[in-house]
C-alpha cells in the first residue's frame, strides 16, 4: 500500500506516470497472456513483471480515493499492513460475480 500511495502521486518505473505505468503493464500483460485468475498467482508475477506491484496497488489507491475519498484511503493504509489484511480489502471491493482478473483488469 505505501508502493501505492508513491506510485499514484509521483508515478513509477523510472518518472511514468501511473497512466503511462498501467498502459505499459497492460501491454506486458497481453503480450505475456497473463491472466489472473485468483490471488495466488499474484505473488508469481510480481516475481516476473517489473513494478507490477506498484502499478496495481497506485490503481487501488486510484481507485479508493476515486469512489470513497482520500481519508477512507488514508485509513486503509493506516490499517491494512498484513498481506491477509490487504487480501481481506481488496475481497471487500470485488463484486461477488468479479473474478480477481476482471478486478485486475
Amino acid at each position: 500500500m505505501d508502493e501505492g500511495f508513491a506510485t499514484y502521486f509521483g508515478g513509477a518505473q523510472r518518472y511514468y506516470c501511473l497512466e503511462s505505468s498501467t498502459q505499459m503493464a497492460l501491454y506486458g500483460f497481453q503480450t505475456l497472456e497473463v491472466c489472473f485468475e485468483n490471488k495466488d498467482e499474484l505473488g508469481v508475477l510480481i516475481e516476473e513483471i517489473v513494478n507490477f506491484k506498484n502499478v496495481f496497488f497506485g490503481n487501488f489507491i486510484k481507485y479508493l480515493i476515486d469512489f470513497h475519498g482520500s481519508e477512507y484511503a488514508l485509513h486503509a493504509l493506516k490499517t491494512n499492513k498484513t498481506n491477509d489484511e490487504l487480501d481481506l480489502l481488496i475481497d471487500l471491493h470485488m463484486l461477488p460475480d468479479e473474478t480477481f482478473n476482471d478486478f485486475v483488469f
